[in-house]
C-alpha cells in the first residue's frame, strides 16, 4: 500500500488492520469525530485560486466594493467559486491533477474559466496572479530572496566539503583524545576526579493520575 493510501485513507478497511488502527477507529466512534476525506489535488487547486491569508498569499482575483455604510470591503475568490471553477474545468479536462498546472493550454483554459465565473480582472491579470500563487504554493526558488538562497547553498557546500574519518570514530582513545577521560584511563585511575555518575539523579516525583474523561483536560 502506498504512503498516500496510508495517510489519506486512514479510515478505509484495508488500512484498519492492526491493533493501533483499531484503537484509533474506536476512539473516533467513541468521541463522535467526523472524518472528511480530502483530495489533495483538488485542495491545491482551490488554495491556489483562493490564496492563503495566513501566508499573506492573495487570491487570484481580488476587488473592493463600497458598502451601504460607505466603508470599503475587500473581496476575493470564495471556496464556493473555486469549486464551481473546478467543476467547470473537469467537464472538459476530466479529473484534475497537479500536472495540469504545468500545461500551457490547460492553464489558458483555467484562466478563461476564472474570468467567466468571477470576472473583476482581465485575463492577463488573472494569469499573472495564478503563476505567482503557483510559485508561492510550491515554494519555487523564484519566490525565495537571493540572499537567503545564497546562504542556503553556502551551508550545503560546507557540509558537503567535510570529510569524516570513520577510523577515528571506532577507537575509544581517539574519541576521548584530549579529554580528562582519556588521560585518566591511560594511568589506570578511572574517571576524572570529582565525577559522580549519580549526582544529577533525583527521586521521581509522583505524577498526577490521568484524567478519566477528556473534558477534564480543558
Amino acid at each position: 500500500m502506498s504512503n498516500d493510501d496510508l495517510l489519506f485513507n486512514i479510515g478505509s478497511e484495508s488500512v484498519m488492520q492492526d491493533q493501533l488502527k483499531d484503537d484509533f477507529k474506536t476512539w473516533i466512534i467513541k468521541n463522535g469525530v467526523t472524518i472528511q476525506e480530502i483530495n489533495c489535488d483538488d485542495f491545491i487547486f482551490s488554495k491556489i485560486l483562493q490564496g492563503d491569508k495566513s501566508d499573506n498569499i492573495k487570491s487570484v482575483v481580488t476587488w473592493t466594493k463600497r458598502t451601504s455604510s460607505g466603508s470599503i470591503r475587500n473581496y476575493s475568490i470564495t471556496e464556493k467559486q473555486a469549486l464551481l471553477i473546478l467543476d467547470k474545468y473537469t467537464e472538459t479536462e476530466g479529473e484534475f491533477n497537479i500536472d495540469h498546472f504545468f500545461n500551457k493550454e490547460r492553464v489558458t483554459l483555467l484562466v478563461s474559466i476564472v474570468h467567466e465565473i468571477v470576472g473583476r480582472s482581465t485575463l492577463e491579470e488573472i494569469r499573472i496572479r495564478f503563476n505567482q500563487n503557483l510559485d508561492l504554493m510550491l515554494l519555487h526558488y523564484n519566490t525565495i530572496p537571493e540572499g537567503i538562497q545564497k546562504g542556503i547553498y553556502a551551508e550545503i557546500e560546507k557540509d558537503l566539503s567535510k570529510e569524516t574519518n570513520l577510523s577515528t570514530l571506532s577507537q575509544m582513545e581517539k574519541i576521548l583524545e584530549g579529554t580528562d577521560w582519556n588521560s585518566k584511563r591511560s594511568t589506570g585511575s578511572g574517571a576524572p576526579k570529582g565525577y559522580d555518575a549519580f549526582a544529577n539523579l533525583k527521586k521521581e516525583e509522583e505524577k498526577p493520575a490521568p484524567p478519566k474523561h477528556i473534558n477534564e483536560l480543558f
